[in-house]
Parts: structure tokens; C-alpha cells; sequence
């Protein structure tokens, strides 16, 4: 595996990387909830606006052959739908002078 997170320079064991690994794991999966309960698509990549539908028509019958090379039972995409795709977003405020507050 690709050490991404450079790993071999921190000065952890295998067995504490472990540990930190099923903490995050535990921690996603309590946390992304939306994926419980919503239907999502993706992920799509910053900056996609629209997905687009394809319709299939034709046999959708499974065709068996040694070189793959039957053009029996092809489909075709007769029709294809663009949907933009709705923001789901919330506002804050951050402030970024410090106060002090005594």
C-alpha cells in the first residue's frame, strides 16, 4: 500500500496505527449518517452541476460467445437526460480577529 500519510516517518508502532485506524473507522461511521438515510450518487468530484440519465432500450437478453465479438442483442441509448443536481448547504460565520474575552 502507498504510504500517503507517511506513516514510516511518524514515530508510531504498527499496533498504535492500528489503533488510530479503527478509532477513525468508528468515528465515520457514527458520524456520516446522511449515507443511512439518503440516496446519494457518487462521489461526483468539486464542481459537478448536472448527472446525466441514460435510458437503455433493445433485447437485454445475455448473448455467450468465445471471442466477444456477436453484435446480437446490442443496446442502445436512445435517450439521455440531464438533472442538475441540487446544493445542500448551510451558512456560518467564522471570525478570524481573536478576542479576548475576560
Amino acid at each position: 500500500m502507498t504510504d500517503f500519510l507517511n506513516r514510516s516517518e511518524a514515530p508510531l508502532t504498527d499496533e498504535q496505527w492500528e489503533l488510530i485506524d479503527q478509532v477513525v473507522e468508528a468515528t465515520a461511521k457514527r458520524n456520516m449518517v446522511g449515507r443511512r438515510v439518503l440516496n446519494l450518487y457518487g462521489p461526483l468530484g468539486a464542481g459537478t452541476q448536472v448527472i446525466d440519465f441514460k435510458t437503455y432500450a433493445g433485447d437485454f437478453k445475455a448473448v455467450m460467445d468465445l471471442t466477444g465479438e456477436d453484435d446480437e442483442g446490442l443496446l442502445r441509448v436512445p435517450e439521455k437526460v440531464y438533472k442538475q443536481i441540487p446544493l445542500i448547504y448551510k451558512d456560518f460565520r467564522y471570525e478570524w480577529r481573536y478576542r479576548n474575552r475576560r
